[in-house]
């Protein structure tokens, strides 16, 4: 059994919530000096739960639009809407000062309930922005890196490195808004591993943690940054690939799929093949047809279930992009009913018209 005890042995890919505004490392460092103090915002409750955001830089704009350090997809959010700003520099014993800024939004910023334009902030000081809130907050380094690790066991598959289910799914919901508004591209794919109960029968599950543990690693080292993976099941990924056509989408993932079927698990000399089923699904935010997809993002990933299952069917370890388009039209129809039901013509998925949203 040494080549599985050496396999489980590999350290995985690192992977946390927490966001660096500026240049330096968000994560403590556990060999940096205990007095060094980290400013951070945390959402605690709206757009992008759970995230947190290092304040390192010396001026941090949030807003809607993709150009802010801090972008929060919230309808009642700017696209500019407030400026977080450094009025003192770091000394001995406390972190930088900051103060928050509104940038002419049309919602406004609210600290501790009292709408401001501009507030000198405090520890512990909730600001509201849109339907967002964020509490500010500075650590020193121990608190932080706990903080850290906290929000990594709250968001990440510990086995695979990759987002647990509810976060993958919350970064598709988000992914799925942003590509309506904008009319961008948006791909996904899921990911289901050939035969894996055959694996756990046959050689354990230990064998079984090492093959996801692989494909963890295989998925983080081959997915561009924008790009974002989560264990959706329980040999099953999802896959996001924003600002990707479906033609691309397809490529990449026949590409993964290459690279899986090459790598075959050897354990106690035996090589193990390791093969994957994928389905794609994605449409072009430019085409005329996106204007009349569902505000609901169901639709899609039910349309890349359908064609994994169908790529099963087929024979397994292949790639699927086409079929099952019940769900397309069953997209374009929940569209029909949200359009009646708002009492308006058309929904436009460049602009969002909901009563007071911001510009």
């Amino acid at each position: 059994m040494s080549d599985l005890n050496q396999q489980l042995s590999t350290t995985d890919a690192d992977r946390t919530t927490i966001t660096d505004t500026g240049a330096r490392s968000a994560a403590a460092d556990p060999s940096s000096d205990p007095q060094e103090i980290f400013c951070v915002l945390s959402v605690i409750s709206g757009a992008g739960f759970g995230a947190e955001f290092v304040l390192s830089a010396p001026s941090t704009v949030v807003g809607r639009s993709s150009e802010a350090e801090i972008v929060l997809q919230d309808d009642r959010i700017s696209r500019r809407h407030a400026r977080i700003f450094q009025i003192s520099a770091e000394n001995d014993r406390h972190g930088p000062e900051h103060e928050v800024e509104d940038l002419g939004s049309t919602n406004g910023i609210f600290v501790n309930n009292e709408r401001v334009s501009r507030r000198k902030l405090a520890d512990g000081d909730k600001i509201r922005i849109g339907s967002t809130v964020l509490r500010y907050e500075s650590r020193d380094a121990v608190d932080h890196a706990y903080h850290v690790r906290m929000s990594r066991l709250a968001r990440i598959d510990e086995l695979t490195g990759l987002l647990n289910r509810a976060s993958i799914e919350q970064e598709f919901h988000r992914e799925y808004a942003r590509a309506l508004r904008y009319r961008r591209s948006l791909a996904i794919a899921l990911l289901d591993l050939d035969h894996f109960k055959h694996i756990n029968d046959t050689h354990g599950h230990a064998a079984g943690d090492i093959t996801l543990k692989r494909l963890g690693m295989l998925l983080l080292g081959a997915l561009r940054q924008q790009d974002q993976a989560g264990r959706y099941g329980g040999e099953e990924f999802l896959l996001l690939l924003p600002e990707t056509s479906p033609q691309a989408a397809a490529a990449v993932a026949e590409r993964l799929r290459r690279q899986l079927e090459s790598q075959p698990m050897v354990l106690d000399k035996c090589e193990i093949p390791v093969t994957a089923s994928i389905g794609v699904a994605g449409f072009e935010g430019s085409s005329p047809a996106a204007k009349l997809l569902s505000r609901n993002g169901g639709w899609l990933v039910e349309l890349a279930d359908a064609r994994l299952y169908r790529a099963k069917a087929d024979g397994r370890n292949r790639v699927c992009n086409e079929g099952g388009d019940s769900a397309t039209s069953s997209a374009c129809a929940d569209a029909t009913q949200e359009r009646a039901a708002a009492n308006t013509h058309e929904i436009d998925l460049g602009q969002t018209n909901l009563a007071g949203s911001g510009e």
